[in-house]
């Protein structure tokens, strides 16, 4: 598989944490603004994939797009009205919504925050994972505000990362914007911020992981205080020279064994480790530390790592994964996290009715008793490892 980098454009302009130029924008590649630091808001199986996508184009037409093509980047993002905005007259009452579901703002774009809360909540999601990027454009106190008035759980905030130096911060100014992070968290009532470790970015391997050690311990006061979980995220290794090191679940642990903390765990992020070796063995080692799982899926035709596919359109033994982290002891939300132009391309309305419609048919409840995983981990690693071959 080809790096992530080539890909998409690197994210140095946005304020997520990922690694930063500092000549290109609102990031945690740029230094907080002075508002930032005043406001006080301190921070499967197999399927079919649909023939068409929205708009008349075909899946063989997207899949011919240049994968560097303006609109393959989400941080490229054209904010659209919102649909608060355009919106006249007194809502009309509508009738209770049974609500499932979870899916990360990273799985939309050309919309601003409150389009995709009202169109989430429209469509009967359960929750939505924030990114710091609509956050900030949106503005955080309005954000809290309009979190806290709606329907939706906040089910996760991205992200925290830049500790190893590599875009022009020092340690403490990234640890100072991380606690802004996580006090925002707290404001938005979300339980758990991702963490990128960043790339090493020079940094011998061995201190590049003390830096990420020492702020993990630096920060995890600082989340628990505020009732948050830490959780870091492996990515493939495709995303080591711009996202973070961090590649493999037993990476992640050794780490989380030195940090030591409770309030630090682990997010589980189906694309980037389904073809860890022997991954149901390590997610049964791994699994006191998940607090955090996301779902993506991936089959032959995917170019890159920006290029999945929607959870249930893929090779990916999903059910089967869930089911496993659920024997293993997780007890949280799944979000949809899909990172592939043909779904920012498609619709936004049915980017959301088909999350609903994949988490209340194929995800278990957090608080589903959980037997035996009815797929063996023999026949669950003999599937993952013919999808790798």
């Amino acid at each position: 598989m080809s790096s992530f980098a080539d890909g998409f454009s690197s994210p140095r302009h946005n304020r997520l944490g990922a690694p930063g130029d500092l000549s290109r924008g609102n990031g945690q590649g740029q230094k907080a603004n002075e508002s930032d630091a005043g406001n006080g808001a301190g921070h499967t199986d197999a399927g079919g994939m649909a023939d068409t996508a929205a708009g008349g184009e075909t899946e063989a037409e997207a899949d011919q797009s240049d994968r560097h093509a303006v609109g393959d980047d989400p941080f490229e993002i054209a904010f659209a009205p919102s649909r608060a905005e355009r919106s006249v007259g007194p809502a009309a009452a509508a009738p209770p919504v049974e609500r499932a579901g979870s899916i990360t703002q990273w799985s939309l774009r050309g919309t601003d925050l409150a389009e995709d809360v009202l169109a989430a909540e429209a469509a009967g999601l359960r929750g939505i994972g924030l990114n710091l990027l609509k956050v900030d454009d949106f503005g955080r106190e309005k954000a809290i505000e309009l979190m806290r008035s709606s329907d939706l759980e906040v089910t996760s905030l991205d992200w925290l990362s830049n500790f190893t130096g590599y875009n022009q911060y020092s340690w403490q100014e990234a640890c100072d914007d991380a606690i802004r992070t996580i006090r925002l968290a707290e404001r938005l009532r979300c339980p758990v911020v991702t963490v990128l470790t960043g790339p090493r970015g020079g940094q011998l391997h061995k201190r590049a992981e003390t830096l990420v050690v020492e702020a993990m311990q630096y920060l995890a006061d600082v989340a628990a205080d505020s009732g948050v979980t830490l959780a870091l995220m492996p990515m493939q290794a495709g995303c080591g020279e711009e996202w973070t090191y961090l590649h493999t679940i037993p990476h992640a642990v050794r780490l989380l064994e030195r940090i030591g903390s409770p309030h630090v765990g682990l997010s589980f992020h189906a694309f980037h480790l389904f073809n860890q070796p022997g991954l149901p063995t390590e997610i049964q080692r791994a699994a006191k530390w998940i607090r955090h799982v996301r779902l993506s899926d991936w089959d032959r035709s995917c170019r890159h790592e920006n290029d999945q596919r929607f959870p249930g359109r893929g090779q990916l033994p999903l059910a089967a994964m869930m089911q496993w982290l659920q024997q293993a002891g997780y007890t949280g939300r799944y979000e949809v996290d899909v990172w592939s132009p043909r779904v920012w391309r498609q619709d936004l309305d049915r980017t959301l009715a088909d999350t609903k419609e994949f988490c209340q048919s194929s995800c278990p409840s957090p608080l589903e008793p959980v037997a035996a995983p009815a797929v063996a981990a023999s026949t669950f690693e003999a599937v993952l490892s013919s999808v790798r071959s």
